[in-house]
């Protein structure tokens, strides 16, 4: 009975193992041989080549059919898809079943909802013979290692092999990280799969077919591709406002009147009723998001105003009264009522009502941190600096204009921001003008535009028609690098008629001051050459290896090594040029002469350095590094991806360590503010202390961008963001609002 009993146990175990075998057997399988037929055409034919065009503008991209009402079907894609610099004659067509013979069908399709903050879009188009949408959800969990899919039409018409559209291309890959925000919500998807350019839009799925990303771009050169979570266009269909305007109608007796304008992302109009809220801050101790990020009603005495819908947008009466007629800073909010029934509130933002004269009156801009004590205000003190002052004062021909280039005001806890609207990839060479009432930004395609500050009408445009790489501001004008042309252009900065072109030779950095009438362009054989901006000719011509430090200096590099001209920069007040590579280098001028002084150690040695950072005051240099500055002697003993800051007249010891996370590209300098602007892969803003401490950070709907310069107006607290595509001009509040 005994050895029965052993022996079913022994049997049932065999079998058990064996079927275990042939599961894992058939797994392998069907890991070999990838997503099941059936399932694999379910997905191809929800998945559409965007094809958009104007007039001057033609792209492409991908997307996916996420419903179907009736014969109308919605489809998600990527917002910069379907983006063009005007919307007047844009068109958008979508196709089915792209590249397949007697099934391909192009059909028409409306915008019916753009989110620049999420960068979605959702477009609709008519047919009877829509094919059924993708599955937007998952009954698994996303997690890295899981492998997924990505269905796209990478180069668009491209890889078309026929008369017919392109076939749609399947990659596979696997989920290499989940990028969350502060609050644990995934705000990116990172896969090792090929995403390419025509990708964006397209969906990520996993072996049950279900939704974990929407392709959205790629970190150039590397296997890391970025996709939206679901969660995002979740809440995209949802609804959401994406932005509310206050117009004083009047303003009389203590009696303060406006028109509310709101406008909504809500591409299945979800939103049943939008309301107005307002309370005076006095009456609010503390608002803050609860643990999932959300806001709530900031008061229960709140007053409300219902909005009415009329010509797609939500709009009503506002009326405040204070009979004492003293200006009053309210607390504002918008509540969004949902098909469900549930409500949605916005976060409160200030609006200051000026019941005593019916003008603005501005909120104090509260210094920075600490108090004046003297230039050195790193380190743990701050003193306002104010607008520094730009001196300034023939072939293709500036045009003036008048466009109006601000987005409409959107909101994150601390700051509001909006988009400038700039058609063009924009040079990371952002300059203010005289007092920060112009700024002026050029694109890589060589179009210049001087803009005014802070209305941002465009007032003047140069087309250069070349391709342009740098731009400094020097005692004679503005100065642009065009490097295919081996040529530096001289620019009358007021009228941005061209003065001078100069030939340099090769180019691969420039740099030059306000105070000077020389500047300085590096080449790719660690040269200089020092171009005098009054005769318009080349009077030297310097390299890194007639440099040398003698033997044991204190902080310097050793005998024979010379600096690197990768990256220069010139102080302000025009005594130094520094250079940056491997290190951070620091020469005095003088005339056309350069007098190297000292050299800092190898904290960019195989790091990537990304920018060579001079503060305005000329008091501060950083060398940021995609792979964080590497530890050298005498600095502080700290983990990966921090960046070093150091006096100009000392690169042997950092002043202090900005700890701001993966990839750091860029740094900036706010003395007005107390403020060091940094940022890393995933987050776009970093505010840190004059100490080095993190004081707060932004996403501005835009996580996993790399911000690429900050250029921080001398007034403090505003500043313009390159980040990619996008250029957004952001408003800090002053602390305790």
């Amino acid at each position: 009975m005994f050895n029965r009993f052993q022996f079913r146990v022994q049997s049932s175990l065999q079998m058990a193992a064996y079927c275990c075998l042939l599961l894992l057997v058939s797994l392998s399988t069907v890991h070999a041989q990838g997503i099941p037929a059936e399932q694999l055409a379910t997905l191809k034919a929800a998945t559409v080549l965007v094809m958009v065009d104007t007039a001057d503008e033609e792209g492409s991209g991908s997307g996916f059919l996420i419903g179907k009402d009736g014969t109308y079907g919605y489809i998600a894609t990527n917002e910069h898809v379907i983006s063009t610099e005007t919307r007047a004659g844009r068109r958008v067509q979508v196709v089915f079943y792209s590249g397949v013979p007697d099934a391909e069908t192009v059909l028409r399709a409306d915008v019916v909802a753009e989110d620049d903050s999420r960068d979605l879009a959702i477009l609709r188009v008519r047919s009877a013979n829509l094919p059924e949408p993708l599955k937007l959800s998952s009954p698994q969990t996303a997690r890295e290692t899981q492998q997924v899919w990505v269905f796209g039409f990478p180069f668009g018409d491209m890889l078309a092999t026929s008369k017919l559209h392109p076939s749609v291309t399947v990659t596979t890959g696997t989920i290499t990280s989940l990028r969350l925000d502060d609050f644990g919500k995934i705000t990116r998807v990172q896969v090792d799969a090929d995403i390419n350019e025509g990708n964006s839009g397209g969906p990520i799925v996993d072996a049950t077919g279900g939704l974990v990303g929407i392709a959205t771009e790629k970190i150039e050169d590397t296997k890391i591709g970025l996709g939206l979570p679901p969660s995002e266009l979740e809440g995209m269909l949802q609804g959401r406002i994406k932005a509310l305007g206050l117009h004083p109608v009047s303003n009389k007796s203590g009696e303060a009147t406006y028109r509310a304008v709101a406008e909504l992302v809500d591409p299945l109009r979800r939103v049943r009723s939008v309301s107005v809220f307002l309370v005076p801050q006095s009456q609010v101790n503390e608002v803050k998001p609860n643990a999932e990020g959300r806001y709530e009603q900031a008061s229960p005495n709140m007053q409300g105003f219902s909005l009415t819908f009329n010509n797609n947008e939500y709009s009503g009466t506002v009326t405040l009264k204070n009979p004492k007629m003293t200006d009053t800073v309210y607390w504002q909010q918008v509540r969004l009522e949902l098909a469900n029934g549930q409500f949605r509130w916005t976060q409160p933002v200030p609006l200051t009502v000026p019941f005593s004269q019916g003008n603005p009156q501005l909120l104090p801009n509260t210094p920075g941190i600490g108090a004046n004590n003297g230039d050195d205000w790193l380190g743990g003190t701050t003193v306002p600096q104010p607008g520094t002052k730009i001196p300034g004062n023939n072939g293709l021909l500036p045009v003036a204009s008048d466009r109006l280039l601000l987005g409409d005001p959107q909101t994150e806890a601390g700051a509001t921001y909006r988009v400038v609207n700039i058609a063009g990839k924009l040079t990371s060479t952002m300059l203010w003008g005289s007092g920060g009432k112009s700024v002026y930004l050029l694109e890589e395609t060589g179009v210049l535009h001087k803009v005014s500050v802070p209305e941002f009408r465009e007032e003047r445009v140069l087309q250069m028609q070349q391709k342009t790489s740098y731009m400094v501001m020097t005692r004679p004008g503005l100065l642009i690098g065009l490097p295919l042309l081996q040529e530096v252009w001289l620019l009358n900065p007021d009228t941005l008629q061209i003065l001078k072109r100069i030939p340099v030779g090769s180019m691969i950095g420039l740099a030059g001051s306000p105070l000077l009438s020389k500047a300085y362009v590096s080449d790719q054989e660690d040269a200089l050459s020092v171009i005098d901006l009054e005769t318009g000719k080349v009077t030297a011509q310097l390299r890194g290896s007639q440099y040398h430090l003698p033997e044991g200096q204190p902080g310097v590099r050793r005998d024979g090594e010379h600096p690197g001209f990768h990256f220069i920069g010139i102080t302000a007040d025009g005594q130094y040029l520094m250079s940056g590579g491997e290190n951070i280098n620091r020469m005095r001028i003088k005339g056309d002469e350069l007098i190297y002084e000292e050299a800092g150690p190898g904290i960019g040695s195989n790091q990537n350095p990304q920018r060579l950072e001079i503060s305005s005051d000329s008091r501060y240099v950083a060398l940021p590094c995609g792979g964080g500055n590497g530890n050298a002697p005498g600095h502080p003993t700290v983990g990966p991806y921090v960046t070093f800051v150091y006096k100009i007249t000392d690169l042997k010891t950092p002043v202090i360590t900005i700890a701001s996370g993966a990839y750091p590209h860029a740094l900036s300098f706010d003395k007005a503010a107390g403020y060091i602007y940094a940022q890393s892969f995933g987050t776009p803003l970093m505010l840190f202390t004059p100490a080095g401490l993190k004081e707060k950070t932004f996403h501005f709907g835009r996580g996993g961008v790399q911000t690429e310069q900050f250029l921080p107006h001398p007034q403090g607290r505003k500043l313009l963001l390159l980040m990619g595509e996008k250029l957004l001009w952001v408003e800090l509040q002053p602390p305790g609002q």
